[in-house]
């Protein structure tokens, strides 16, 4: 029995380890075909890895970064990127010719400055006029005036074209210059902007798609293989090539988004999405953030396309507004006021029923109601180029739930207009402010920056009336704008095709430097020199520091630039800040004489004895064998009143 038993046992633990072998090769065979899944899966990846960094190394379609290195600066200086909206597209050729002004900066931001960042489209860029009729421009003048002991930096990276999807993809690299502050004015190119859902230069109809592509534009195998179909599509322009119409003719490409429809809602959403991660990412940086609401011309700008809902009867309708035109041309308000509502009955989606009820009602004196017709007919107003109301309700809502600073440029503006109603008076066509409606804009965020107590102790605030005397707007700036007005009203929209259109004939030697400056005869820098050499002729000293203050912010690495700022507030009695420039001069420049000399007169007159002396001095251990000098320190040791400094006219 117990023989049996053995061999039965044997045989037992012979099936175990027999099937245990069995188990532990199916186990190794498991194993390995989950290792060869994973290579597979792996390779193709590795491959595409392989690629982007061969790509890379080879330099091939870098993105273009947002700030860029100041070249042949002394010192290191940054500059928005003048190419930076080709990173948006798959070829440079694609992008529509827009870009940041120019604006140096240090690179190491130092302990004593108040660093502030504009973002925003064509309106924050202070078109037509450029930028020193911006918000940034107009901010940073007046903050000089009021911080002169302080290095107040303004940097604006709006350009003409863009909208939130372009303010949202630059907030990282916002946050990395370490702002104090960013200040925002955008919303009216949701819908023909770069990337917008009605745009010629959109990506795609769904704003994840839009964004998803932008991730995988920062790849470049995915910009080489972009650049590849579109280059055997035929679809890329020839080097060079210039494209017809301004920009805003061709930026048009759905010229028809009904209100209330898909696409209007899109734009809503887009704007939402974008602006809520931009406004996440500075509270996340724990940087403060104005956002203003958006305005446009309500009153003295018809509505560009209009249209009728597919119910509508269209001889009805067009016999009410010949009849409600006609009764409020005979002046009979009341009957064209009852006509026009019955027209706005029979199709509330008409852009054109809205605009003439409007003006109906504010001839009758209801200036409520005719504002809010008005508002209502450039929400219906087909071709979006200026924001809808759901806009600025975005901006609202979004404010207080970031915690950001809501400015109500709106509303400003409308308490600057006649009945409450923005028009021509602050606007020069659409939605771009003239230099007035710009200085209210940049006034709303500078009395908000004063109530809330930014930057320091505000005891040298300008009031207003100061502020637009000493605007930085010069007059090369406000006719250079003008033309552009003029040439934008001579094509589409405003006119149905193209339409030739000529400058005036100048009237003085500043209009001839204007024009030849538009007519890119001459350079910006060019034009500010002679018109400075004309005003010192002239004895203009008011609008040569106008000249001179932009040139030294525009070049704040040119101690020559610095200086001539300097000397012309000297002479016009502002001291104080003229040690801003000469300061700053001193610094390029530390051993110039004539820059020291000016100065120690600075700190002279703004009753800084001394700091004067020092600073003679400092001159005397470069010019031991200047007697002048040696005699300039003795009066004023002495305690009686220095000779006056020599100025560039002294003979």
């Amino acid at each position: 029995m117990w023989p049996r038993i053995i061999c039965h046992r044997l045989k037992h633990l012979a099936t175990i380890v027999t099937e245990s072998g069995s188990s532990a090769n199916a186990k190794r065979n498991k194993d390995r075909r989950k290792l060869f899944l994973a290579i597979a899966l792996l390779l193709p990846l590795l491959t595409l890895l392989l690629l982007e960094g061969l790509l890379r190394i080879a330099g091939f379609a870098p993105p273009e970064p947002l700030f860029v290195p100041v070249e042949n600066a002394p010192g290191q200086f940054l500059q928005p990127n003048e190419n930076v909206i080709e990173r948006f597209f798959a070829d440079p050729r694609l992008a529509p010719r827009t870009a940041i002004d120019t604006t140096f900066f240090p690179a190491q931001k130092s302990d004593d400055s108040f660093r502030i960042v504009l973002q925003g489209g064509s309106t924050a860029a202070g078109f037509p006029y450029g930028k020193w009729a911006s918000p940034a421009g107009l901010l940073k003048q007046r903050l000089i005036r009021s911080f002169p002991d302080r290095d107040i930096e303004l940097v604006s990276t709006a350009m003409s074209a863009v909208n939130s999807y372009t303010l949202a993809d630059f907030a990282e690299e916002i946050v990395a210059i370490e702002p104090d502050a960013v200040l925002i004015y955008a919303g009216h190119n949701e819908y023909l902007g770069v990337l917008g859902v009605g745009s010629a230069f959109s990506s795609a109809r769904s704003p994840s798609l839009t964004r998803l592509i932008l991730w995988l534009q920062q790849w470049r195998l995915f910009r080489l293989i972009q650049k590849s179909f579109l280059s055997l599509s035929g679809a890329l322009p020839d080097e060079g090539e210039e494209p017809p119409g301004t920009l805003m003719a061709r930026i048009a490409a759905e010229r028809a988004i009904a209100y209330g429809s898909r696409e209007f809602e899109a734009g809503v959403a887009q704007f939402r999405h974008n602006m809520s991660g931009l406004l996440d990412t500075y509270r996340a940086a724990g940087i403060p953030v104005m956002i203003a609401t958006i305005a446009s011309n309500l009153r003295d700008q018809p509505p560009f396309s209009s249209g009728l809902e597919e119910s509508t009867d269209p001889q009805r309708w067009q016999e009410l507004l010949e009849l409600a035109s006609d009764q409020f041309e005979q002046g009979r308000l009341d009957e064209a006021t009852a006509t026009a509502n019955a027209l706005v009955e029979l199709d509330d989606g008409s852009a054109e029923a809205h605009f003439l009820l409007a003006r109906i009602l504010e001839s009758s004196g209801d200036t409520g109601a005719a504002g809010r017709h008005y508002a209502a007919a450039k929400d219906r107003d087909r071709l979006r180029f200026r924001a809808p109301e759901a806009i600025n309700t975005v901006i609202r809502e979004l404010a207080s739930e970031y915690g950001a600073q809501l400015i109500d440029v709106e509303a400003r503006l409308q308490a600057e207009s006649p009945n409450g109603i923005v028009g021509s008076e602050l606007m020069v066509e659409h939605l771009h402010p003239n230099v007035r409606g710009y200085f209210f804009l940049a006034d709303a965020f500078y009395d908000a920056m004063h109530e809330l107590g930014w930057i320091g102790v505000w005891s040298a605030a300008v009031d207003d009336a100061a502020a637009w005397e000493t605007r930085s707007v010069t007059e090369i700036d406000r006719l250079g704008g003008e033309y552009r007005v003029m040439q934008l009203k001579s094509d589409w929209p405003f006119q149905p095709s193209k339409q030739a259109w000529s400058l005036p004939p100048p009237a003085d030697e500043i209009e001839v430097i204007a024009q030849n400056w538009f007519l890119k005869r001459i350079t910006w820098l060019d034009a500010m020199n002679q018109a400075l050499a004309f005003y010192q002729r002239a004895g203009n000293i008011d609008e040569a520091v106008r000249v001179a203050l932009n040139l030294a912010d525009a070049f704040v690495f040119l101690d020559d630039a610095q200086y001539a700022a300097g000397q012309l507030l000297l002479r016009q009695g502002q001291p104080r800040l003229a040690l801003r420039y000469l300061h700053a001069a001193a610094r390029l420049q530390p051993r110039e004489p004539t820059h020291l000399l000016a100065l120690a007169q600075a700190f002279y007159q703004s009753g800084y004895r001394e700091q004067s002396i020092e600073t003679l001095r400092r001159l005397a251990e470069i010019e031991p064998d200047n007697p002048r000098t040696a005699e300039l320190i003795e009066r004023l040791e002495s305690g009686l009143e220095p000779l006056p400094a020599r100025t560039p006219q002294d003979p």
